[in-house]
């Protein structure tokens, strides 16, 4: 009976792990037919707000472009909007085509991010096990964690630093906002939240955003 139970532990498999699954995602992710197919619905995305919208709303290329990023990026500011029948209902379709883009470009992000992540992990866990400290794999996460982070912030204070008046009209519009409001924007963009409280209203910002 021991000899049996042996056997059968000899055998026996072991269930797939977090190594192995992250690798299958590696093997998903190595292909980049869902780049190329993001990258084309976005100019089609972008191509067709600029005709509708042009048409609709009476919008200048400017205009439409912003109102395309805003609401592709879920931001949405709320400066810009559909006045017209025609517009609100093109809007609602380029609502939910924008959905469908960003979940896909968002999951492509998130699984390179999980690798990263992952491969650290993994890295880390063979030094600890060939008794090497662990304490860079560790910091290694905490810092990739500070950079999005300083990011955001240095994101901020430079839209504070080429904000000063001496830049002339095209930075007017920063020139009025200081260094927390300036940070305080990024974040609220960034996070795609977009209250909408602080908004780009020279020609050249809204191109820029």
């Amino acid at each position: 009976m021991g000899e049996k139970n042996l056997t059968l532990e000899a055998n026996a498999k072991p269930a797939p792990g977090l190594w192995e699954i992250a690798a299958d995602v590696k093997d998903v992710e190595s292909s980049k037919k869902m780049k190329y197919i993001a990258v084309f619905g976005l100019v089609a995305y972008f191509a067709a707000g600029e005709l509708v919208f042009s048409k609709t709303e009476g919008w200048d290329f400017t205009t439409t472009f912003y109102f395309m990023v805003s609401t592709v990026t879920t931001v949405g500011y709320g400066d810009f909007s559909p006045q017209s029948d025609q517009g609100k209902i093109a809007a609602c379709l380029f609502i939910l085509i924008s959905m469908g883009l960003m979940g896909g470009l968002i999951g492509v992000l998130a699984r390179n991010f999980f690798n990263q992540f992952v491969d650290k992990m993994q890295a880390g866990m063979e030094a600890e096990a060939k008794g090497e400290s662990g304490i860079w794999w560790r910091w290694s996460i905490a810092t990739a964690v500070l950079k999005s982070l300083v990011t955001i912030y240095a994101g901020g204070l430079l839209l504070h630093v080429i904000a000063h008046p001496t830049h002339g009209d095209f930075w007017s519009f920063w020139s009025n906002v200081n260094l927390l409001d300036q940070f305080y924007f990024a974040v609220v963009t960034c996070s795609t939240v977009g209250y909408g409280d602080i908004t780009p209203d020279k020609h050249w910002t809204v191109e820029l955003y």
